[in-house]
């Protein structure tokens, strides 16, 4: 952990940054998923993925858990519009929600690591670098889970897996080029 997150942790208990990284990624979530083309489980706009990863830079690994509640939420809300209130209905939300957060993890990893720290932005270089690393390539992970999940429960067709999945890193993608520089400002 860099000294600037063990300073924001020490100010911020672990409960209090999950409950608010989790309460941000779901209310941001459930407006998104207003967006979201038939099945109705990508969006092409996600700003929660930009949240979560802003949230994992600022806070650390208490983000990485209120990004896995907050995924767990949305999709268990998902699910319930849906009629889908069984067990196996929380399996789905799980298993998406623990995509994301592995995404803001990832995500976090790659710009901590290979961009200037402390974050600021302010050159070219570093712009490409985070938006290449925090998007392009950590938001292959959220996708690539749930889709897989979606096509494991049925909840999807063999037909549809490409435009899902398509759709879902478009949309985890565009959020976190929008959502995250956003959030981090704040």
């Amino acid at each position: 952990m860099n000294p600037d997150t063990e300073r924001r942790a020490s100010v911020h208990p672990a409960w209090q940054v999950a409950l608010f990284t989790a309460l941000a990624y779901a209310v941001v979530g459930w407006i998104a998923l207003a967006l979201a083309i038939p099945p109705g489980f990508a969006t092409p706009l996600y700003p929660s993925a930009g949240i979560a990863l802003a949230a994992v830079l600022v806070f650390g690994q208490p983000a990485i858990a209120g990004t896995a509640l907050g995924a767990f939420a949305v999709n268990v809300v998902l699910s319930a519009s849906r009629g889908q209130i069984d067990a196996a209905a929380f399996v789905l939300p799980a298993t998406i929600a623990a995509g994301s957060a592995l995404q803001a993890a990832l995500g976090a990893a790659l710009v901590a690591r290979y961009v200037a720290q402390p974050l600021v932005l302010a050159t070219p270089r570093e712009i490409a670098m985070a938006g290449t690393l925090g998007a392009l390539v950590a938001c292959l992970v959220s996708p690539t889970v749930a889709t897989l999940a979606l096509l494991g429960s049925h909840s999807i067709a063999p037909a549809q897996v490409l435009g899902t999945w398509g759709t879902w890193w478009v949309g985890d993608t565009l959020g976190v080029l929008i959502g995250a520089p956003l959030a981090l400002t704040l």
